[in-house]
């Protein structure tokens, strides 16, 4: 089944919940009871998920009845039938606008000193319609209320029935549950509560600024290696042409240097004399 068709439906067990031991509790539902809204909120739970599914599919508004075909057979719903089927009242406020917010969940104490009752009839009527309206893509919360109305109805055999999700309908436990689950939280939160610690923190050591230093010029940036060519040395040259060839000239060896020529000593006939 379409999780939309239950999303917001809510049962309640009047029998068992009667029952429960917490006297607030019990006073809240009798409450509801005496406004005439048990009937509606008490029916029979039993669900005809197919047939279910083909009413929301099929449903449209036409004045103030809702039609729908279900296995091939048309079906119509109005207001009077509506509320003969679950015992509402058709007297009194027509609009939950006309209650303040925050006391919906306290309404009958609200209202009792005036004297107003609600016309459950039509505010629930009112809701019908608006959830088979294509536009207003409201959950269907009417589940059992409808599978009601489309067993009341001539010549329709309904298909099978499913029961209720039991979560979905209020008893002495789910109540119970609901009752502790929420002490628990109150008990934890009141245990939880935050005590203020004070951490004493170690002071943080700051290093000291360095001291800034007057902004130096920037060396200009030199390049490795050869300088670079100037105008001066890129000026261009006369080559000279039909250079004469080099000679080349054999290296002598010591042997083949000329020795100077000796003297040879000559005596004359005088110096013979004379020695």
């Amino acid at each position: 089944m379409a999780a939309s068709l239950i999303s917001n439906a809510l049962q309640v067990n009047f029998d068992s919940v009667m029952s429960f031991p917490d006297e607030g509790m019990v006073a809240m539902f009798k409450a509801l009871e005496s406004t005439r809204i048990r009937g509606f909120l008490g029916c029979p739970s039993v669900l005809y998920e197919q047939d279910l599914e083909s009413f929301f599919s099929n449903a449209t508004v036409h004045g103030d009845s809702v039609i729908s075909c279900v296995q091939s057979k048309y079906v119509g719903i109005f207001e009077e039938l509506f509320a003969g089927a679950f015992g509402l009242p058709t007297e009194g406020l027509t609009s939950m606008d006309e209650v303040p917010k925050d006391l919906v969940y306290d309404a009958r104490i609200f209202l009792s000193p005036s004297g107003e009752p609600i016309n459950w009839s039509k505010i629930l009527f009112k809701i019908l319609k608006e959830m088979v309206t294509k536009s207003s893509k409201q959950a269907k919360g009417f589940a059992a209320q409808i599978c009601v109305l489309l067993k009341g109805a001539p010549d329709l055999t309904l298909g099978e029935a499913k029961t209720f999700p039991p979560l979905k309908i209020l008893t002495v436990k789910t109540v119970g549950t609901y009752v502790a689950k929420n002490k628990n939280i109150t008990a934890e939160e009141e245990a939880d509560e935050p005590v203020e610690k004070v951490v004493k923190k170690a002071p943080v050591k700051r290093r000291p600024a360095p001291a800034v230093a007057e902004p130096t010029a920037k060396k200009k940036r030199t390049t490795m290696g050869r300088d670079a060519p100037t105008e001066n040395n890129l000026a261009i040259f006369q080559v000279i042409q039909d250079v004469e060839p080099i000679s080349i000239v054999p290296a002598t060896s010591p042997s083949a240097r000329r020795r100077a020529p000796k003297r040879k000593l000559v005596l004359q006939e005088s110096d013979v004399e004379e020695c």
